[in-house]
This record gives structure tokens, C-alpha cells and sequence, in this order.
């Protein structure tokens, strides 16, 4: 297994690790986590810093710009894939390509 490969899986173990104790907040509080974790790993493979609270201040950061989310254009999915998930929140386009990223957490218990 080469470096990038190695380097990939270690970074998707933590980000998968983070999120599953994430509650998330301002711009994305009502993402579904697994998009949250492509989001992550998104940012991660292009090079900018693991940052939650960029996308959480602003959900639409490096889509037509070049500050620290992800480039949209520049995913396997492509620029019309996260408009539509992203700034229309249709989840559906998502769950659609990748029905089997379900993301594996439990809702917290709800005191009374």
C-alpha cells in the first residue's frame, strides 16, 4: 500500500471517528452526517486543514472560491453534484449516488 493510500484510510478513520460525536452546528446543523464526513474528506484530500467549523460558518466555502472548504468542480462527483447537496440540500442526490455510506451512529438518548 503506497503512502497516499495509507495516508487516505488513516485520515477517513478519523474523520469518520470525529463526526460519530458530532453535533452539527450553524450552516450544516441539519446535514445528514455522511455528508458531512465526504465534506471533511473532501477538504482533507485537497490539501487544506481539517476545519468543521468553516463549513459550519459557511456551508458553501471553496465552491466558487478558493478559501479553506473544498473545490466542488475539482471532486470525482463534480461541481453540479455538491450544488445540488450542498446549497439546495437535496440529500436524496447523495443517498442516490451512495446508498451504502450510512453512516454508523446513534442518536443520543433524550432526558426527561
Amino acid at each position: 500500500m503506497d503512502t497516499n493510500s495509507t495516508q487516505k484510510i488513516v485520515s477517513e478513520e478519523i474523520i469518520s471517528d470525529f463526526v460519530r460525536d458530532y453535533f452539527p452546528l450553524g450552516d450544516i446543523a441539519d446535514f445528514p452526517k455522511e455528508i458531512i464526513v465526504a465534506m471533511l474528506e473532501w477538504q482533507t484530500m485537497q490539501e487544506y486543514k481539517f476545519d468543521i467549523s468553516i463549513f459550519e460558518n459557511d456551508r458553501l466555502s471553496g465552491a466558487y472560491n478558493y478559501l479553506p472548504g473544498f473545490q466542488w468542480s475539482e471532486t470525482l462527483e463534480g461541481f453540479e453534484f455538491w450544488h445540488d447537496v450542498i446549497f439546495y440540500k437535496e440529500f436524496e442526490v447523495f443517498f442516490d449516488l451512495y446508498p451504502d455510506k450510512k453512516f454508523e451512529y446513534t442518536k443520543p438518548d433524550i432526558i426527561k
